[in-house]
């Protein structure tokens, strides 16, 4: 693995999500992407796949555009954000409606975006799982459903990494129970 490309990804993220927080937790951003590189790397990932993991929210929400992601990390990083970037048009959809056109959108995803995506999904869900994030349970509830849809849909690229994505869920999910619905 590239040591010099993935820290450089890193610290464009980084630098790209400075003063983000994550939502709720009151946590940086960027602890999110940095959990979510470690957990594909450790899942075997290249170093194309661990700096997509690295900037894949960086499209999305910074002011960041796809071509300097493209010149500076390569075609394929760039390709691999792209895939794991919400569309546009599904920005103003509330959270459980965008998780279930992610769902959709992945099934023609590569194996790689789908592993990447896992994480994500597993990293998103362990937060809301651990810290209190102000969503009452009916949401909760209706992310983690979408949430599980997506990994449903993307399992096959890593299996490691979906069983981990469950024990989060688990978690979560007895939190919604502890919650009352």
């Amino acid at each position: 693995m590239s040591l010099a490309r993935v820290t450089g990804a890193a610290s464009f993220a980084a630098e790209a999500h400075a003063g983000q927080m994550r939502k709720g937790g009151g946590r940086p951003y960027i602890n999110h992407p940095l959990e979510v590189a470690a957990a594909v790397a450790e899942d075997g990932a290249d170093a194309d796949i661990v700096c997509a993991a690295l900037l894949h929210d960086v499209v999305e929400d910074t002011d960041v555009a796809a071509p300097e992601i493209a010149a500076r990390f390569g075609d394929r990083v760039a390709a691999l954000v792209d895939e794991l970037t919400d569309r546009p048009e599904w920005e103003a959809l509330p959270t459980p409606d965008r998780k279930a056109r992610q769902a959709e959108e992945f099934r023609s995803a590569s194996a790689a975006a789908r592993q990447v995506k896992i994480a994500d999904q597993w990293s998103n869900v362990a937060e809301l799982a651990a810290v209190e994030t102000g969503h009452d349970a009916g949401w909760l509830a209706a992310y983690l459903r979408a949430a599980r849809a997506t990994v449903a849909v993307c399992r096959p690229a890593s299996p490691g990494l979906a069983a981990r994505f469950d024990g989060a869920a688990e978690k979560l999910e007895r939190k919604i129970g502890g919650m009352g619905q």
